[in-house]
């Protein structure tokens, strides 16, 4: 996970969603531990 994460309170089936600073990066994050991926190319609602 990079230094500044920002919590989005989106989380489903233990899995929870991290922006960086930019909001360019999500990051999702698990018991396992956390990784990046792409970002959306269209915008995306948790429920």
């Amino acid at each position: 996970m990079p230094a500044d994460p920002l919590d989005t309170g989106c989380h489903h089936r233990g899995r929870h969603l991290w922006l960086t600073g930019d909001k360019d990066t999500p990051h999702v994050r698990t018991a396992d531990g956390a990784e990046a991926w792409p970002r959306a190319k269209r915008g995306v609602a948790c429920r």
